[in-house]
């Protein structure tokens, strides 16, 4: 059977330009890993959920004096504590995979941009941020914090971009040292 070489060279050259099919090819490449590994995503969500329901319940309704604000306040920044400690995961994920990264970069499989961008939506979207909004979700209700709408979105946004921007910070320092 003859193997056209300008068919293949076409597809890698395709895919290093981000074409559709290389975007698809690669989200689908992270969304199968993370399939491989139902246990990491069940496993974020208990977490998150176990530990919003345990903060809920030691600041449930706080009263809205001094000693409330305190605890209030407090009680976010062990929020964002959590999350910024939980993003570490992330650069495991990085140097775990660095060796099929750097090896299917160079054989023109996808650019840098398709990789960093699908795993990072990916893992992002589905180990970072839905977990955050989970946990504020629980969280904020049970705190006894504004009850209006538009507080609690602006809420939930600003818990799921603490968890979303440690995660980033870390792949960061992880893609600078990857072994």
């Amino acid at each position: 059977m003859h193997h056209n070489p300008n068919t293949v060279t076409v597809r890698h050259a395709d895919q290093r330009k981000g074409s559709r099919a290389g975007w698809r090819a690669r989200g689908w490449r992270c969304v199968a890993q993370l399939a491989r590994e139902p246990a990491l995503l069940r496993t974020q969500l208990l977490v998150h959920l176990f530990v919003a329901l345990l903060m809920g319940g030691i600041f449930f309704q706080v009263n809205s004096d001094i000693a409330g604000f305190q605890n209030k306040a407090g009680s976010i920044s062990f929020l964002l504590y959590f999350f910024a400690l939980g993003g570490l995961s992330t650069s495991q994920t990085v140097t775990r995979e660095w060796p099929l990264l750097w090896a299917e970069y160079h054989s023109g499989l996808y650019g840098t941009i398709t990789y960093t961008v699908t795993r990072l939506l990916l893992e992002l979207m589905l180990l970072r941020v839905l977990p955050a909004i989970a946990f504020s979700g629980i969280f904020y209700a049970m705190m006894g914090l504004k009850r209006e709408l538009l507080p609690f979105l602006r809420f939930l946004l600003a818990a799921a971009l603490a968890s979303a921007d440690s995660a980033l910070l870390c792949a960061a320092i992880a893609a600078c040292a990857p072994r």
